[in-house]
């Protein structure tokens, strides 16, 4: 007896998960294509009277419409977005005529020689890592026009035989709320791509202090 009602009980669940089963196949198709019977129903309704004919494809050519206006507005305010947010940068490539190295610098032998210790941990950074040194993320360099900022972060890229991509600090600023943001995520996306190219690549920001 007690097998027989487990035999019978075994059978019975078997046959409600099967149900089960074709239930739930039956929602997941009728899920992904309950559009398609609409638009079956509504094509028939419209085949058997003229005037419901008219007024479907009315509808259609309104949504069509809409959707492509909608559409245009997207792509043009995305556009104007991109365009607005390019900054103008300064990239030199390893190998580029532009390119400089400490030999092009002159003056500041003490700023030098840290900028040379500086330089010679990029060339090692993973071993100095390890013996539990520190990597330096960034250097602010701070001093009068002309005395050479700019040419001796160059040369730094130079030294290292890495990429040099630098920008005006005023070219983040934006007519629009949320443009220097986006600038921003624009110059940091282009360090990292130089980056990933040449093993490492000296972002600079002249007279940064215009961001703020």
């Amino acid at each position: 007896f007690d097998k027989k009602t487990r035999d019978i009980a075994s059978s019975v669940e078997g046959l409600i998960s099967k149900r089960k089963q074709i239930w739930e196949i039956g929602l997941n198709v009728f899920r992904r294509l309950w559009w398609v019977i609409l638009a079956g129903l509504m094509l028939f309704w419209a085949s058997a009277d003229p005037s419901v004919l008219n007024l479907f494809l009315l509808a259609i050519s309104f949504i069509g419409r809409l959707l492509f206006a909608i559409l245009f507005m997207v792509v043009q305010f995305g556009a104007l977005f991109w365009f607005i947010s390019r900054t103008r940068t300064v990239v030199v490539k390893p190998g580029d005529d532009k390119q400089v190295t400490f030999d092009d610098y002159w003056g500041q032998p003490a700023l030098l020689k840290l900028v040379k210790q500086w330089i010679s941990l990029l060339g090692d950074r993973d071993k100095f890592v390890e013996m539990g040194g520190q990597y330096i993320n960034g250097l602010m360099l701070f001093g009068e026009p002309g005395t050479g900022k700019t040419l001796l972060a160059k040369a730094m890229a130079g030294e290292a035989g890495i990429a040099f991509m630098s920008v005006e600090g005023s070219g983040f600023r934006g007519m629009f709320w949320g443009m220097d943001t986006l600038k921003m995520m624009t110059f940091v996306k282009k360090a990292r791509k130089l980056a990933r190219e040449y093993g490492a690549c000296i972002a600079y920001i002249d007279e940064i202090d215009a961001v703020g």
